[in-house]
């Protein structure tokens, strides 16, 4: 085992003692990230299982990593969401992904031998510009003004998500490009990207003890 999957086996037991906490405010949000590391520690798992065996396992990733872990990121940010109108914009966006995945497998990338860059790229703008949002409300609306932002496990979790996409976009979007005109270096992004996903990761398996540890003043309820 790499230390990037080594980093997810560890994010994932660090969020699982958080459920036994009985003062845990962010259940619903809890729940949805203990999914979504099981998910990824799975997807890993096997498509390292696949790659050993030489058996393509773009299809493992494209259905996985591309389209239910985005939408589940998504997800996240409709239930964090105060403004209906702002939900119901994302709310189309997850319906619109799943368009672009039936789009992109139908005209343009094969999901079952090819790594949907096409549709990465284009949800991982979605998801930033989400992330954006979210701090732009933090700052100029003072939402958590009252608060040790230190401890609102919101904050460190939608900076995870803009780490992990941010990096992750540029890779994608250019895995082809850089393969060819540099192997070292694509390597070299490869490990990078890796480490900062892993990161990514850790960080929101940690968010959720954060009002404890930074003992904030007003838990949120949200």
């Amino acid at each position: 085992m790499d230390l990037y999957n080594t980093f997810i086996v560890i994010s994932f037991l660090i969020i699982i003692p958080g459920f036994f906490i009985k003062k845990n405010n962010y259940k619903p949000i809890h729940r949805l990230f203990f999914f979504i590391i099981g998910l990824v520690l799975i997807l890993e798992m096997t498509g390292y299982y696949l790659k050993v065996r030489t058996i393509n396992n773009s299809f493992l990733y494209n259905i996985g990593f591309v389209y239910i872990e985005s939408l589940l990121i998504l997800l996240y940010f409709t239930l964090i969401s105060q403004e209906a109108k702002f939900r119901k914009i994302v709310r189309l966006s997850m319906f619109g992904l799943i368009l672009l995945g039936i789009t992109n497998t139908l005209f343009f990338q094969n999901i079952t031998s090819v790594f949907h860059t096409y549709s990465y790229s284009i949800i991982s703008l979605m998801i930033i510009g989400c992330c954006i949002k979210f701090f732009i409300d933090v700052i100029l609306q003072g939402r958590y003004e009252n608060q040790n932002t230190f401890g609102i496990p919101h904050i460190w979790i939608v900076s995870g998500i803009l780490i992990f996409y941010s990096s992750t976009a540029i890779y994608f979007s250019s895995i082809h490009v850089l393969y060819d005109m540099n192997k070292e270096l694509f390597l070299n992004l490869r490990a990078v990207v890796r480490f900062l996903s892993a990161t990514s990761y850790l960080i929101f398996a940690f968010s959720f003890y954060t009002p404890y540890i930074f003992k904030e003043k007003t838990i949120a309820t949200r």
